[in-house]
């Protein structure tokens, strides 16, 4: 008959690399995670607006929080005791809290573009009409990775580097550098 392991035993377990643990471990905290995706996705979902997040976004963020959890839990740090399960929930809801944060800031940006764009697009001249801006939008998408996208629709926003990076918890540098491929992406479409 095998011995049942400890928490500290499975997380150990894991660091090193033994799968069977840390699956274990996944099944013996699938609720937590349920539990706070559960409600952080109503919190999602009475946000309302045009964020690009859904619950599937906040499942997955919430499964890699608890991945860093095992590999960074210290049951012997600085002289405190803190449970493995405290601290897993408290990485699994700063995860949550932070994808929740992305997703109003982008809620909050799209109704400052609408507010600030809706004009031009509905007046009798513009420079682009709705449809135009659309399908600009749809072949941005079709040619760029998911993170260029994003960080065009930002930038066509007008978001600087600093606010993007800031928003996608990105480097400035990694945001100039997608700034760098996107551009050169649509310059290659147009031709």
């Amino acid at each position: 008959m095998d011995k049942k392991r400890t928490v500290s035993e499975l997380v150990a377990a894991s660091r090193d690399g033994d799968n069977a643990a840390f699956e274990e471990l996944s099944e013996k905290y699938a609720g937590m995670i349920a539990s706070r995706v559960s409600s952080f996705a109503s919190s999602l979902a009475s946000e309302g607006g045009s964020s690009s997040f859904s619950a599937e976004d906040l499942r997955q963020e919430a499964e890699i929080a608890f991945l860093r959890a095992v590999r960074t839990y210290d049951a012997d740090g600085k002289g405190k005791k803190v449970t493995f399960g405290l601290y897993a929930r408290i990485c699994v809801t700063n995860a949550m809290i932070s994808l929740l944060r992305k997703s109003r800031s982008e809620i909050r940006r799209a109704k400052e573009n609408d507010a600030v764009y809706g004009e031009t697009f509905g007046a009798e001249d513009p420079a682009f009409s709705r449809a135009e801006a659309e399908e600009l939008m749809r072949r941005a998408e079709k040619a760029l990775s998911p993170y260029e996208y994003r960080v065009f629709r930002e930038y066509v926003g007008g978001c600087r580097v600093r606010e993007i990076a800031r928003d996608l918890g990105r480097s400035e540098r990694s945001v100039s550098n997608a700034l760098y491929r996107m551009k050169a992406k649509l310059k290659e479409e147009n031709e």
